[in-house]
């Protein structure tokens, strides 16, 4: 899921910076625009994604699926990305072509 927010042209975020972050809530200063959102942002809603189904699995009997919680946790950037670009003015779909001749 990490590769989905993460610029390529950046070397590969190592298991050790995503334990510190997931655990300690704690990322690296960034030096460059390698996440659309902040790192801990991105963290954040993977924390949520997985215990939504965690939570899921304990009440509903739901099986525990990492597809799952990768979809859950790309819907919700993708959500906030609409919402990023409505607080910006930024229309989401595309404005029609219009010829003035």
């Amino acid at each position: 899921m990490w590769h989905t927010f993460i610029d390529p042209s950046v070397p590969r975020v190592s298991l050790d910076q995503l334990l510190v972050a997931v655990y300690a809530l704690s990322a690296p200063p960034q030096t460059s625009q390698s996440f659309e959102f902040s790192a801990i942002l991105v963290v954040a809603v993977t924390l949520e994604a997985l215990w939504r189904s965690h939570w899921a699995f304990v009440f509903n009997n739901t099986p525990f699926v990492s597809n799952t919680v990768i979809s859950l946790a790309t819907a919700k950037v993708f959500q906030m990305r609409q919402e990023s670009f409505i607080s910006k003015g930024i229309s989401r779909a595309p404005l029609p072509h219009v010829s003035t001749d």
